[in-house]
């Protein structure tokens, strides 16, 4: 497996494009960090011409009507663990659309699924669950003036911030939770994320 080097997580094109001809797979996450939308046409477009398949981690978009979209991915897998937008606590999904799985029917027949996990997976994409995430964080994001928000112009449901004492007072005061950076999950530098995603949407 190769790393590319981003925009602070979000994939840069040109990068791809140097490697992606010795490639058989680009796996890549809807929401970079859970803070910054991916451009799923555009890396589709370059993966289609240089015949590298396409993987999409969609555990932050579930529901979203612009990313986890077959019509762009590969193949789409996502989890409904605990603090994702399809939040059950356990399971998830692999998605394709074309015969990618068809030799895998026999594997998939072995896997067991709880007998209510289709209402509880239904009931949160009724929900909105997602739309409510983006929407609260773009809010937030038009509240936090003078922070230094990284990639703050993009859809996401996390908010990422340059490192600064005021961000950690605030998450306090409103008792928004928060992770300190580097981290290899969220952005590798100086940061703060603030984890909105693990507030109750209910």
């Amino acid at each position: 497996p190769k790393e590319l080097k981003t925009d602070d997580g979000i994939i840069i094109t040109d990068e791809l494009k140097k490697y992606i001809r010795d490639a058989s797979a680009l796996i890549v996450p809807s929401f970079a960090g859970y803070f910054a939308e991916q451009n799923m046409h555009e890396l589709s477009e370059i993966c289609t011409k240089q015949g590298c398949l396409l993987i999409e981690d969609a555990s932050s978009a579930v529901g979203d009507s612009k990313l986890c979209d077959g019509r762009y991915s590969d193949i789409i897998v996502a989890s409904f663990g605990k603090w994702k937008p399809i939040n059950v606590g356990y399971g998830g999904f692999i998605s394709t659309n074309n015969d990618l799985m068809k030799n895998a029917e026999m594997a998939m027949s072995l896997v067991k699924v709880h007998p209510n996990s289709e209402n509880e997976i239904l009931s949160k994409l009724n929900e909105n669950r997602l739309s409510k995430m983006i929407s609260i964080a773009q809010t937030i994001k038009k509240n936090m003036s003078g922070a230094n928000l990284v990639h703050g112009n993009k859809r996401g449901i996390n908010i990422m911030a340059e490192y600064s004492p005021f961000i950690i007072e605030y998450c306090k005061e409103k008792g928004y939770p928060y992770i300190l950076c580097p981290n290899y999950i969220r952005l590798n530098r100086k940061a703060i994320s603030i984890e909105l995603k693990r507030l109750e949407y209910e």
